[in-house]
């Protein structure tokens, strides 16, 4: 019996984990876009080259954050 609720206790967090990230997703990726549109002026904090997609970086910033929350 415990095994099931183990597994089930699981299967919600893993579900509630997904819901959380596809409320999240769009402001981790205007975030990301922010971060692109700023990378180009002289001074800025983000003046690295990124390589990759916004929406990958949107994402791992995404998976990087949201397990604080559980």
């Amino acid at each position: 019996m415990s095994d099931v609720f183990r597994a089930t206790a699981r299967h919600e967090r893993v579900r509630d984990f997904r819901v959380t990230l596809a409320l999240t997703y769009p402001f981790f990726l205007a975030s990301a876009l922010a971060g692109r549109l700023s990378a180009g002026r002289p001074g800025s904090a983000f003046a690295v080259h990124r390589r990759g997609s916004v929406f990958a970086e949107a994402r791992a910033a995404a998976y990087r954050t949201l397990p604080y929350a559980f």
